[in-house]
């Protein structure tokens, strides 16, 4: 008699499930049990059923999970077969690309993990690569697999064998062990670079006309599988089904406590990919649940990291993050996990021999206590997710945004992260929290708002709404479209809420992944005297201010001192071109000259003057309380004060620019904001004649 080859020793099953054992005898079966001898307890085989001749189905009613094994007996007329080390507990499925794959030797915490194992009983069952050709290319079978290769086998996970397997399955094993008084395992088909299609059944895709489409139009659909599978070289391990036949379909007969889902970067493009990542993710949950049997099994979905990929629009990964926030809101017991609040760190320092990418997180032991924690609060709390906005409306020229959650907000808290605007584009909100379900946005230069953001942003890391217990807010926003012009999405910029960043460039090989200044001393003035820092006791409805301490050169007529401003991040664009002015919030007393902006060009530098009622200021002297001043990005003076106009190469080349001050001593300016506005802020938005009343009438936020 034989079993399937993922059914030997160490093997974990579903606990109080329903599950199916296949069995290959040439006798007729006549009788099967599970039996805990620790325990005294046996399992009766409910049914058993030859599907065709000499193969068997064995039905049985899963036990309670316990760290006592079971032995598997299998009678037919002619023998006995016995299968030690049979274990019940939770079984998860891991899924996922690079970042689930990645090996725990990778990770922050390697070496406390693999103390850890050996503590708790973990179990894991990993399947990588079986075949190759002799090209060196990964072959997939063209049909569903009724079995696994025989080389994978369920593995308890100790300390000489832990590194090598997914490190953020391993962490999240471990971690949901300390919180259960049973065995927990994982199945673990994750692979690098793999796209979404690759998961899903070919007859499902079928019968669903937007996934075929799509994929017909992108051409990943593969017309007759038997004649063109293994036909794409290096290409061969993502091919639409290949994943599915291998390593999914295999395990139709068992229950899943829930599937770990971590995949999305494979399609982080622009925003028509981002729109059939929906489709498709919302069709793998539904066709899995209908492999499986079983209607309510848990997804939960790991973010992608907030990193910047360089093709398509260069926003992919908020597409692909809004997708499965419209699925989570559109699909029963699916979970969406932010990470966004997480600082991805990517560089293990002194590390031989491993691969390091800035898109793969080395902290994931934050993800993994928050998949746990999911996990837990999914099974004991009926409407259980991380907070979202459900709905908005307008009243006064605000937007009440409506928040789904059962764990409240704080009131009277000031968030960052959220933008408001209308048809002419977005601005920084102010956003506090007004009763312990709803945040009030506004910004005085927003009249008649419709439309808001929260954390989109390229560099979300400010982004701090939480619930009181520490929750934080899912990304959202009101409409449903590519990202534009009018989105803010360099706002942690212009907020001079913070001194820099770590930069996101994708790639190792053309920099990027290391910390960026935002505000630097100024060099086309020689500044470097001077002190930058982050005000705590300048705060303006909860926000900081940049402190800059002028330490001017000194000559009876060239008091000069510049704040060097960094505009040129990967993955920021500062759309300079499509606005007329740049206001900024300045503080400092009548002593400090504040003269406009400096930039260099190519062969030139230049000055973007101060306008002030449309006239241009050579200079404006600062006052002792926060005051807006306006820039002319249309105009600039050369050196010899000779008035040109602007042109959108010149903005666009612009990736710095200083602010230019004198002062005959040392000072300190406050720089609180900064905006890009088509008006001057004498005008503004406050001044325009007001359009057609909203509707105050509630906004319901929907998946699709």
């Amino acid at each position: 008699m034989k079993l399937r080859n993922y059914i030997g020793n160490n093997t974990v099953l579903q606990q109080n499930s329903q599950f199916t054992i296949d069995c290959f005898s040439d006798f007729k079966i006549l009788d099967s049990f599970l039996y805990n001898e620790k325990e005294d307890i046996k399992v009766q085989c409910q049914t058993i059923y030859e599907l065709v001749r000499h193969h068997y189905k064995l039905t049985f009613n899963a036990p309670k999970g316990s760290y006592n094994s079971y032995k598997l007996v299998i009678k037919n007329e002619k023998e006995e077969l016995i299968q030690e080390g049979i274990f019940f507990g939770d079984v998860y499925l891991f899924m996922g690309q690079s970042n689930m794959s990645y090996g725990l030797r990778a990770l922050e915490k390697s070496e406390y993990y693999k103390k850890e194992v050996e503590k708790h009983m973990v179990f894991a069952l990993q399947i990588n690569e079986a075949k190759y050709d002799s090209e060196g290319n990964i072959i997939r079978p063209f049909m569903e697999m009724e079995d696994i290769d025989e080389k994978f086998k369920f593995e308890r996970i100790s300390s000489s064998n832990c590194l090598d397997y997914s490190g953020l399955t391993i962490e999240t094993l471990v971690n949901l062990s300390k919180k259960v008084n049973y065995p927990v395992a994982g199945i673990i088909n994750a692979i690098g670079g793999v796209s979404i299609d690759a998961f899903i059944c070919r007859e499902e895709i079928l019968h669903d006309e937007k996934v075929l489409k799509f994929l017909k139009d992108t051409g990943k659909f593969i017309e007759k599988p038997r004649k063109n599978f293994n036909t794409f070289k290096f290409a061969n391990y993502t091919q639409m089904s290949g994943l599915y036949n291998e390593k999914v379909y295999p395990f139709k007969d068992l229950k899943f406590a829930g599937v770990i889902y971590y995949q999305g970067e494979n399609s982080a493009y622009d925003f028509y990919r981002g729109e059939n990542f929906y489709y498709m993710l919302s069709l793998l949950i539904n066709s899995y649940r209908k492999l499986f049997n079983d209607k309510i099994m848990p997804f939960y979905l790991v973010s992608i990291s907030d990193e910047y990929y360089d093709y398509g629009d260069g926003y992919g990964y908020f597409y692909i993050n809004e997708a499965m926030l419209k699925v989570q809101m559109d699909i029963e017991n699916t979970y969406l996990i932010p990470i966004y609040d997480i600082d991805s760190r990517w560089l293990k320092e002194d590390s031989i021999d491993l691969y390091f990418h800035p898109i793969h997180p080395i902290n994931k032991e934050e993800i993994s206590l928050r998949i746990v924690d999911t996990i837990l609060n999914s099974k004991t709390k009926k409407h259980y997710h991380f907070p979202f906005i459900s709905s908005f409306y307008e009243k006064d020229n605000k937007l009440y945004l409506l928040i789904n959650s059962e764990e409240k907000l704080d009131i009277g808290t000031y968030f960052e992260g959220f933008t408001i605007g209308n048809e002419d584009g977005y601005k920084v909100a102010k956003a506090i929290v007004k009763n312990d379900r709803v945040i009030e946005l506004s910004n005085k230069n927003v009249l008649n708002p419709t439309c808001f953001t929260y954390a989109f942003s390229q560099y979300p890391i400010y982004c701090n709404c939480k619930t009181i217990d520490g929750l934080p807010l899912l990304p959202q926003r009101s409409n449903y479209e590519a990202i534009n012009h009018k989105y803010l999405m360099n706002q942690i910029i212009l907020s001079c809420d913070y001194l820099g960043i770590r930069e996101n460039n994708f790639g190792y090989e053309v920099a990027g992944g290391f910390y960026r200044p935002f505000f630097e001393n100024g060099t086309l003035i020689d500044s470097k005297k001077c002190n930058i820092s982050i005000s705590k006791r300048i705060k303006t409805e909860g926000k900081a201010a940049i402190r800059f301490k002028l330490n001017p050169i000194r000559n009876i007529n060239y008091n000069y001192s510049s704040l060097k401003i960094n505009i040129g991040f990967a993955g920021l664009k500062h759309y300079l071109k499509d606005y007329n002015y740049l206001l900024v919030d300045v503080l400092g007393n009548e002593n400090i000259e504040f003269h406009g902006i400096l930039t260099h060009t190519n062969g030139s530098i230049i000055k973007f003057p101060i306008v002030v009622k449309d006239e241009i200021k050579q200079f404006v002297k600062l006052e002792n309380s926060f005051k807006r001043y306006t820039i002319n990005l249309k105009k600039y003076l050369l050196g010899s004060e000779e008035l040109h106009y602007s042109n959108d190469n010149l903005l666009d080349s612009i990736i710095s620019f200083e602010l230019y001050f004198r002062s005959n001593s040392r000072e300190t300016v406050f720089i609180d904001n900064l905006e890009l506005s088509n008006y001057p802020y004498e005008i503004n938005y406050i001044d325009k004649e007001k359009t057609e009343k909203i509707d105050e009438s509630i906004i319901i936020m929907k998946g699709n």
